[in-house]
C-alpha cells in the first residue's frame, strides 16, 4: 500500500497544495480508498439537435369544396422550443397544398445551451420541450389551428434516432385528428477540460 502524502503543506508560512499529494493522486490516489470512487463526469455544455418533420397522416380537413363540405387542407408545421416559460420559434415547414397526408421532409439543426435551458434554481425540474403546431394556410385570413404535438427533451444522447409517429391530441385544436412523423436526434456535448485539480 503506497503512503498518502499530506494534501496541504506550509511553505513560507502559507498553506499550499502539496505537489507530492497531486502526484500521488494522479498515480494511484483513491485506489486504496475503501470507499468506491466515482468516475468523474464532465458537466454538460450544450446539446446539439437535428429535428425532422417528415410526413402527416389523417389530418383534419379545414377547407371547403364548392359544395361547402370540408374535404382538404393546406398544412404546414411551426417548430418551437418551450423552455423556462418562454416560447422560441425554430423554423417552419413549407405548405403542402390540398393534402391531409402531406410530405414535408423538413430538417433543421440547432443547439441548446445548458446554462440557458438546463435545470436552474428557478426551474429545478423543467426540461425543454419541442412544440409542433400544425396549421392550415389561409391567404385571406389567419391560419387555422389543426393541432399541436409536444415532445419533451432530455439532456442525453439520442443518436441516431428512428422516425416516430406522434398522435395529434384531439383536444389540441377543434376537430384535431391524425398524426405526424418526426425524427429527433440529440447529442450532448460536455466540458471535458473542466476537471477537478485533485
Amino acid at each position: 500500500m503506497s503512503f498518502q502524502p499530506k494534501k496541504f503543506v506550509q511553505k513560507n508560512g502559507v498553506l499550499t497544495l502539496n505537489p507530492e499529494y497531486i502526484a500521488w493522486k494522479q498515480k494511484n490516489g483513491g485506489a486504496n480508498n475503501p470507499k468506491k470512487q466515482q468516475e468523474f463526469v464532465a458537466p454538460i455544455d450544450k446539446m446539439a439537435m437535428e429535428i425532422k418533420v417528415l410526413t402527416g397522416s389523417g389530418l383534419v380537413a379545414k377547407d371547403r369544396n364548392f359544395l361547402g363540405k370540408k374535404t382538404t387542407s393546406d398544412p404546414f408545421v411551426v417548430v418551437s422550443l418551450v423552455s423556462r416559460g418562454q416560447k422560441i420559434q425554430l423554423g417552419k415547414t413549407r405548405t403542402v397544398q390540398k393534402s391531409l397526408s402531406p410530405i414535408w421532409d423538413f430538417t433543421l439543426s440547432t443547439s441548446l445551451s445548458y446554462l440557458q435551458h438546463g435545470p436552474s434554481p428557478g426551474f429545478p425540474n423543467s426540461n425543454p420541450m419541442l412544440m409542433f403546431e400544425i396549421f392550415d394556410e389561409d391567404l385571406m385570413s389567419q391560419p387555422d389551428n389543426m393541432g399541436i404535438v409536444k415532445v419533451m427533451l432530455k439532456w442525453e444522447d439520442l443518436h441516431p434516432s428512428a422516425p416516430t409517429w406522434h398522435e395529434i391530441p384531439k383536444d389540441s385544436a377543434k376537430n384535431a385528428s391524425g398524426k405526424i412523423e418526426l425524427k429527433i436526434s440529440t447529442k450532448v456535448h460536455r466540458m471535458e477540460n473542466l476537471r477537478p485539480y485533485c
